[in-house]
Order: structure tokens, then C-alpha cells, then sequence
């Protein structure tokens, strides 16, 4: 007989969790899935496989699957209410219990286990389950009848012996893998994120043309964004952009890997030309290539391109030094925001907050690592690209109520910031 070796030690090896899940499943003969607080599955053994019963309903039965997330949910709850394994019946009338998994205090979702009946399926079992399925096609019906003679019958020992069992080894994988826990948990976390963007994209999108120029354009909004230091507009525009790459990319791994590096290298000079000093964002995001090459899922691309970003943008925009200071920068980016039609001085800003120029520019400069000056002339100009879209606006117009008098300065200013004329922008990538 081959010795399977493991150990705590290895516990940094995802696959060690599966080992421990597979050995259970395979001495008990019964199916193991941890899930999460909403009965979402985000972690089995390697040899899991729903039963026939389980498997047709769910690919038969109109919300067969939602039943089921539901039924899991609840259980998880139960389990947690009493801190021990919660016996149940579910949906489907296949007996079954979960597990509470609880790590440093915080309620992390359970192990589901069972899909057996305590006797062997009689008659009625069988009404039950043409109760429970009565709109299932009769055809339909005799299939399940057929996969329901198939499911494992164990005595109520067996039952309550192998919840004991399991119960051991979640209170040890808990205590021994939280980490790797938590790592399979954020995966499938973002595997549904991911998948509910796609099926929402797909249903808005219906009847609609979607392909790169989409893409582009979003790109550009959230690239704007980060040059604007607007934090929030930023983020909420991640999820959109790497549901479109899933969609672009057709799920082939290599490309998605392609377009995120792409996506991090524009966003890391916009964060630069934002103002934000250079060595700190070249070193995560030369980690953040070195990882992206280890990643064999689209969804730990997603999530670790997703956490480089919230790096990046904490280091944009936490970066002043005291509450102070925080407050008076905060003040004078809405006075620009608020006026930047007008015509603006250094002084005038600094009047608006109590300071001398000499001052302010200083402090500014400190924390922001731009002069207040460049950071008028960025505002001046994304408010322009914002007007652009408004074609009864001609450029010059566009130029005037941005604050901007001079044509020549204005196309000199917006090739340095955008790389092109704002004619070209315009009628290029408008």
C-alpha cells in the first residue's frame, strides 16, 4: 500500500487541504464541500463529485442550484447557532450536516457533507419526491427515481460518527491552514464576483455590438480617474474592466495575463504623471509581475491585479502627514475642482484656506508631489475630456470654460498629459 505523506508543515501547499478533505472522503465514501456564509462551494477534495441524484436535479430542476446555495446557507446558520454539527434534510430529501468553520472568532462558512438517506428509498420516498418535483416531466421523474436507488445508505452511527469525525479535522485544518482557508475562500469569492459581472454584462449587452473600442473607452475613464485622484471612481471601475478582459480574452488565461500587465503599466504612469513618487509603484508592481506568472486561474489574476490596485491607490492618496495637513490639501483640491473655470492664482487658493502662497505651494508640494499649478492645469485639462463627448462644443469653446485662453498652450499642455492634440483625441478615441 503507498504511504501518503503530509504534514502540518506543508500547510503554506493548498493541495494539503485537499489531502486532508480527499482521506476523509475517501475513508467515510462520502462527499465533503466547505462552503461560504452564502452556501457558495469555494473548496472540496480533489476527488469531489456530486451524486447522480444531486447532479440531475440541479441540471433538471428549475432553480435547482439556487435551492441548493440557499439550503447550505441556512444550514450554515443552524451550525452556527449551536456550534456543532447541524443535521439536516435538504430540498431534495437527501439527508445531510454541517460543519461551522470558525477562524479567530470569525464565522467563515461550513463543511457540507452527506447526500445519503438513513433507509433504503421505499414508497414513500418516492411520493415525497414526486411532491417535492412535481413539476418535473414524468420522464424526468423516472430518471430520478432511477438515481435515487443509487444513493449511500448509512445507519444513524455511522451518521452521527462521521459529523464527529469531520468536526476533528475542521477545528485542526482551522487552527493548522487558516491561511490556506482563507486563500480558497477568496478565490471562489472572486470567481463569483467575476461570473455575476459576466452574466450582468451579457444580459445589458443583449442585442449590442461589445468589442475592444468598449473596452478602450473604459479603460481611458479609469485611467482619467487615477490622474484625478479620484479614488472612488477609480474603484468602482476595476470590477467593469476585468469583466470585460474576461469577456475579450474568451477565459484563454495567457491573454488575460497579457491585458492585465498592460492595464498596470498605463495605470503606474498615470499614478507617476499624478504625481505619486516613482520607486514605491515600480517595486510592487515589479512583485506583482513575478507572482502573475505562478498564477494558474484566471481568478487569483483577477484577485492579486485587484489588490496590487488598492496598494497603488493607497499609496496615491493616503500619503499626507498628518490630519492637518489632510484636511487643508483636501480643501484646496475642491477650491480648484469648485473654480477651475475661473481665473486662478496660487494666491488666491491660498487665500481660501488661510495660508500664504509661499506656504502653501511648499506644502503642497510636499504632500502632493506637484506643484498647485500642474495639478490646476490637470484639472483644467480632464474636465475638457470629460466636455469632449458633448460634440455642439467646439474645442475652443471646451478650452474657454475650462479656464484655458490660449489655443497654442492648451494643444501643448494636453499632448503633454494625454500624448496626443485634443482635435486627435477627440475624433480618435471619442
Amino acid at each position: 500500500m503507498e504511504r501518503q505523506d503530509f504534514s502540518p508543515q506543508d500547510s503554506g501547499d493548498q493541495r494539503y487541504l485537499q489531502v486532508m478533505m480527499d482521506i476523509f472522503s475517501k475513508a467515510t465514501g462520502l462527499n465533503v464541500v466547505a462552503v461560504d456564509l452564502r452556501g457558495n462551494a469555494f473548496l472540496s477534495s480533489e476527488d469531489y463529485s456530486q451524486v447522480g441524484f444531486c447532479r440531475y436535479i440541479k441540471e433538471n430542476l428549475s432553480g435547482g442550484c439556487e435551492k441548493c446555495r440557499n439550503t447550505y446557507q441556512k444550514a450554515c446558520r443552524e451550525a452556527f447557532r449551536w456550534n456543532e454539527p447541524y443535521f439536516f434534510t435538504c430540498h431534495a430529501g437527501l439527508v445531510m450536516w454541517a460543519v461551522p468553520i470558525v477562524m479567530n472568532n470569525v464565522h467563515i462558512g461550513a463543511m457540507i457533507c452527506g447526500q445519503v438517506l438513513l433507509w433504503e428509498p421505499d414508497e414513500l420516498f418516492f411520493e415525497e419526491l414526486e411532491q417535492f418535483h412535481a413539476d418535473l416531466p414524468r420522464e424526468n421523474l423516472l430518471r430520478l427515481e432511477q438515481e435515487a436507488q443509487k444513493l449511500k445508505v448509512i445507519s444513524v452511527t455511522q451518521c452521527q460518527s462521521s459529523a464527529n469525525l469531520l468536526s476533528v479535522i475542521v477545528k485542526y485544518m482551522a487552527n493548522a491552514c487558516d491561511s490556506d482557508f482563507m486563500e480558497q475562500k477568496s478565490l471562489m469569492e472572486w470567481r463569483h464576483v467575476i461570473q455575476n459581472r459576466l452574466e450582468e454584462q451579457t444580459s445589458a449587452l443583449a442585442g449590442e455590438t461589445f468589442d475592444f473600442s468598449v473596452y478602450l473607452k473604459r479603460e481611458r475613464r479609469f485611467l482619467q480617474a487615477l490622474r484625478m485622484a479620484d479614488k472612488k471612481r477609480s474603484a468602482g471601475l476595476i470590477p467593469s474592466l476585468f469583466t470585460d478582459i474576461e469577456m475579450l480574452s474568451n477565459h484563454h488565461l495567457a491573454t488575460i495575463r497579457q491585458m492585465l500587465e498592460d492595464l498596470v503599466a498605463l495605470s503606474s504612469r498615470a499614478l507617476m504623471e499624478a504625481g505619486i513618487e516613482t520607486a514605491p509603484i515600480l517595486s510592487q508592481v515589479k512583485k506583482y509581475r513575478k507572482d502573475l506568472k505562478e498564477y494558474r486561474h484566471s481568478e487569483e489574476l483577477f484577485r492579486s491585479t485587484y489588490q496590487l490596485f488598492g496598494k497603488l491607490l493607497d499609496s496615491a492618496y493616503l500619503r499626507i502627514e498628518s490630519p492637518e495637513h489632510n484636511s487643508i490639501i483636501k480643501d484646496v483640491q475642491k477650491y480648484v475642482e469648485d473654480h477651475y473655470s475661473e481665473k486662478l492664482t496660487t494666491a488666491r487658493i491660498a487665500s481660501s484656506v488661510s495660508l500664504s502662497p509661499s506656504y502653501l505651494s511648499a506644502l503642497f508640494k510636499k504632500n502632493m508631489h506637484i506643484s498647485i499649478h500642474d495639478y490646476l492645469i490637470r484639472v483644467r485639462i480632464e474636465k475638457s475630456i470629460e466636455l469632449m463627448a458633448n460634440r455642439d462644443l467646439s474645442i475652443k469653446e471646451i478650452m474657454v470654460k475650462c479656464g484655458i485662453e490660449s489655443q497654442s498652450y492648451y494643444n501643448k499642455v494636453f499632448k503633454k498629459y494625454i500624448g496626443v492634440t485634443p482635435g486627435r483625441y477627440r475624433n480618435r478615441l471619442l
